[in-house]
């Protein structure tokens, strides 16, 4: 049961590369959303808790299977036990959800036999919820990414400054290279300078790239400096195995969404 709503899809569904912390981020105000809506529209309290159950059971499956989309598969005994309710309990609060959720047999569903679509929930005419997710992710990566440029930069500059001319032909070309590569980064550097977040979201592969050449440009004069015990110690970004997800997300949208 996929996503009617495109963003959503490419935000938090199938399309998306992230992963871990901040797609469960997005997961729990995608969450919250339809609990407000929810409620906003009427839902009852035995509804309420009911549907608290299953964004859970929502949020469980999406991240292990994100082709699920909007679907929702779960049985009333199962949520009777996680919940200390009786079945018949459950059931009634299945009836109170009843009107908003996408459901192609009743029948089985009030029997406890609950296969659901949310989209009702997810869709809102007034405000696309996959834009706000997008929105949230794009600045929250470029502010995270921007922290990490800012403290990292005086020790690059100072250890530019530092790098010195040896005699060794080979040795001097990289640090020629290295200084050449420095100045041509900041005569084009665009996106990651101060007050540039709404430039930076607008070009995320833009933005991405130049974190790259910031992240590179450090690695190289670590790896000049290196003498430790640990060769990932001093990198720009030593877990940066964990943040695959965000630089294939940035690189891919060349458009912010909507």
């Amino acid at each position: 049961m996929p996503f009617s709503e495109p963003k959503l899809t490419a935000i938090i569904g199938d399309g998306t590369h992230l992963a871990g912390k901040e797609l469960d981020d997005l997961l729990a105000l995608a969450s919250l959303n339809m609990m407000r809506r929810a409620l906003q529209e009427g839902l009852k309290p035995l509804g309420a808790e009911v549907l608290q159950m299953l964004l859970v059971h929502w949020r469980r499956r999406i991240v292990s299977n994100p082709y699920q989309g909007c679907r929702v598969v779960a049985d009333s005994l199962d949520l009777a036990d996680l919940m200390d309710w009786t079945e018949d309990r459950v059931i009634e609060g299945l009836r109170e959800l009843l009107p908003f959720l996408e459901v192609a047999d009743q029948d089985a569903y009030l029997m406890g036999n609950i296969e659901v679509g949310l989209d009702p929930l997810l869709v809102d005419e007034a405000q696309s919820l996959g834009e706000r997710l997008d929105r949230f992710w794009r600045v929250s990566h470029v502010r995270s990414a921007m922290a990490e440029i800012d403290d990292a930069m005086n020790g690059v500059v100072t250890a530019l400054k530092t790098l010195a001319y040896t005699g060794d032909i080979r040795e001097d070309a990289r640090v020629e290279a290295l200084n050449r590569r420095w100045s041509d980064f900041q005569a084009s550097r665009r996106l990651t300078l101060e007050d540039t977040l709404e430039a930076a979201i607008d070009d995320m592969p833009g933005f991405q790239q130049e974190v790259l050449e910031f992240e590179l440009i450090h690695d190289l004069i670590v790896g000049f400096r290196y003498d430790g015990d640990c060769p990932s110690a001093g990198l720009f970004n030593p877990t940066a195995q964990e943040l695959v997800g965000s630089k294939l997300q940035a690189l891919h949208h060349r458009q912010r969404a909507g």
